[in-house]
């Protein structure tokens, strides 16, 4: 249903800064690509919401149904907690960012961040550091959200990126979209 998913999915950046509308499916990626580490790679990854209310709501639903809908996740998480999903030996942790124990608790070279405009800088600034003692190699970090303000929030991180924008052609009348 979301055909620029796809080309967002295949980004080799290590900060990913995307820019979204609401309910364009970008939050399932943001899943996608979490799960994945944890499975393919053996990876540990913080999935950050701004604050932990989200975040266990997010993983009551929105991953409970992506490891329920699977019968191979549904195979291989061990341990399906609220705040933790586990694939062999990687973890995946939800976490709310309004937690300053949340912020500087747990490290990872695999950051993932939704819905940032509703982040301070500060929160940023920490949850960023969670990748600091990681080689540069090994870190990779995503930020979603919707836009709010020109220079703050995720458009001030997408300024500081590659700025990559995604095209498909319209299913109805086939010209190149935004």
């Amino acid at each position: 249903d979301y055909p620029y998913v796809a080309g967002v999915l295949d980004s080799r950046a290590k900060k990913n800064w995307v820019m979204k509308g609401a309910q364009v499916g970008l939050t399932e990626a943001g899943i996608t690509l979490a799960l994945y580490e944890l499975d393919r790679h053996g990876r540990d990854v913080l999935y950050y919401f701004p604050t932990g209310k989200m975040a266990e709501r997010f993983s009551k639903t929105r991953f409970a149904s992506a490891i329920n809908l699977s019968p191979y996740l549904s195979s291989v998480v061990t341990n399906d907690s609220v705040v933790l999903k586990q694939i062999g030996n990687a973890t995946l942790h939800i976490l709310g960012a309004n937690s300053m124990a949340n912020l500087k608790g747990t490290a990872s070279g695999r950051l993932m961040f939704d819905e940032l405009d509703e982040w301070t800088e500060r929160q940023i600034y920490l949850a960023e550091e969670r990748a600091s003692g990681q080689k540069n190699d090994d870190k990779i970090i995503w930020g979603l959200s919707t836009p709010k303000y020109p220079n703050m929030g995720i458009h001030k991180q997408y300024l500081t990126s590659t700025r990559e924008e995604f095209e498909f052609p319209c299913p109805h009348c086939g010209k190149g979209a935004r």
